[in-house]
């Protein structure tokens, strides 16, 4: 079972266009991966917080680097 949003995820920028929605979803499951697929009792919401910034401002592709 999933446990709910708790925190914001990062943005989306995609504009309903096939590669940003993409890249979209990418970042979206870094941050689940990052702040919700781990051992309890996970971050707290300042460190959920800090780690979807991150994901967000960070490079979308390993090619943007």
């Amino acid at each position: 079972m999933v446990p709910p949003r708790l925190f914001p995820v990062p943005a989306k920028h995609g504009g309903h266009r096939a590669l940003g929605d993409i890249r979209d979803s990418i970042d979206e499951l870094r941050y689940y991966r990052e702040a919700v697929f781990v051992p309890a009792p996970g971050p707290d919401t300042a460190t959920a917080q800090k780690i979807s910034k991150q994901i967000a401002a960070g490079p979308e592709t390993p090619e943007d680097t």
